[in-house]
């Protein structure tokens, strides 16, 4: 086989991937069910992560819950904590950059660090950085990680996911084409559906055979996203980390603890708070979702969720609580008292790099963008919430909310903090 590099590190990019991160959480929070067939998305009617011995059974993701119960009797499903998920995320992150202060938070249980001159610093080698990392994830969070190390982070990635569960794999760049020979090109990051078929209609069948293609046979049919995989697996790093990372969240979430609460106007109040301030944080950033969750949180630990998956990012939340009310008013809470409420924001996109939908949501997006905009500067010069949304003051205020054929119709209440007085302008021609 062909060599492709000469170097075994001219760079070293860690990957660290959780092994069923949501489950070893769950595991961790609770050790009485360490070692048991756990499954989390109880909460949403299917499984949304697996314990090692889930998976034994055959349980895959996305499997329905009822369907479960009924085939796997003595599997544990529990709803998801989302807020404990973010918490441990934070800390495994933290303990990366004991040893790195260059680490892109790719998702909430993966992110890549690049380690290329931190031997010195640590005294250390780089897979005694990795062996050190995923133990001390292990003692400290009680959680399983697997690790890749290689000259690029597409390699880092093959690294990552060659000995899962609880994988270390070092990927040096004179031994890549041993690997890259034994994984089907579809298995490579960054591969769709589309671009697979398109590989394998050329009879590119693994990482390797694509690896060595010459380089003009490959611009002659490949888009720019292939060239850069293609140089990745020739350990040339072309992808490098995303320093915002260190300064931009990858998600932003907000909770709310209250007294418990069972009137569906109230809890939407609720809310509509956290989404307000979920978005107050979003436009502070720049940024914007695409992936909404909003929940709601019994005394007992009982979880209402729904995701709502946007066709064009935005930070406005008019806009976002206009689809939240519609799954909210749908949503059977009879008979239950919640405590709890929160809102979680991913796929969060730079407000530059979002471009404009075909259906119509960008004009009403722009309409409203304006309008936050006097907000946010309100907010700054005489306090944060001087300009509320009338359907979250009923956290505060029992008597703000209003209703309109049946929907939540959106009023600014200001109270002007010099005088006293309070204002509640109406907001024309939006209702959500």
């Amino acid at each position: 086989m062909k060599l492709l590099s000469i170097h075994s590190f001219p760079k070293a990019i860690m990957h660290i991937d959780a092994d069923s991160f949501f489950a070893s959480v769950e595991s961790a929070k609770n050790p009485m069910l360490r070692g048991k067939p756990v499954i989390t998305g109880h909460e949403r009617g299917i499984a949304t992560s697996m314990s090692k011995e889930a998976k034994a059974l055959g349980i895959t993701r996305g499997m329905p819950v009822f369907q479960i119960k009924k085939n796997f009797p003595e599997a544990i499903i529990v709803a998801s904590d989302y807020e404990a998920y973010a918490m441990y995320s934070k800390r495994m992150f933290d303990i990366v950059r004991r040893y790195t202060d260059v680490v892109e938070e790719y998702s909430i249980d993966e992110c890549f660090a690049d380690l290329t001159g931190y031997r010195r610093v640590n005294n250390m080698t780089y897979e005694e950085i990795l062996k050190r990392i995923q133990g001390e994830i292990e003692k400290e969070l009680n959680i399983s990680v697997s690790l890749g190390c290689a000259p690029t982070k597409v390699l880092a990635k093959v690294g990552s996911k060659w000995g899962k569960p609880h994988g270390l794999t070092m990927i040096p760049g004179k031994l890549a084409h041993q690997y890259l020979s034994k994984i089907p090109i579809n298995n490579i990051w960054g591969v769709g559906p589309s671009s697979s078929s398109l590989l394998l209609g050329k009879k590119i069948k693994t990482a390797y055979d694509f690896a060595i293609l010459p380089e003009e046979k490959l611009r002659s049919f490949a888009h720019a996203p292939l060239v850069d995989i293609w140089n990745e697996l020739n350990c040339r790093q072309v992808l490098f980390l995303n320093q915002d990372t260190e300064k931009l969240p990858k998600s932003i979430s907000r909770t709310l603890s209250f007294v418990g609460k069972t009137k569906k106007e109230e809890l939407f109040a609720e809310l509509t708070r956290n989404i307000e301030n979920a978005c107050i944080s979003a436009r502070r950033h720049k940024l914007a979702p695409k992936l909404i969750t909003w929940f709601l949180k019994t005394s007992e630990f009982q979880f209402q969720s729904h995701d709502i998956k946007l066709d064009r990012p935005t930070n406005i939340p008019t806009i976002i609580l206009d689809l939240v009310w519609k799954q909210f008013e749908a949503t059977d809470m009879a008979g239950k008292k919640y405590r709890t409420s929160g809102v979680i924001f991913t796929n969060l996109y730079k407000e530059e790099y979002i471009q404009n939908d075909l259906f119509g949501l960008d004009n009403k997006i722009t309409k409203q963008e304006g309008l936050f905009k006097i907000v946010d500067e309100l907010g700054q010069k005489y306090g944060r919430h001087i300009v509320q949304l009338a359907s979250g003051i009923n956290a505060h205020k029992n008597d703000a909310l209003t209703r309109q054929e049946g929907r939540i119709q959106i009023k600014f209440f200001i109270k002007l903090k010099k005088t006293g007085k309070e204002l509640s302008v109406p907001y024309l021609g939006e209702t959500v």
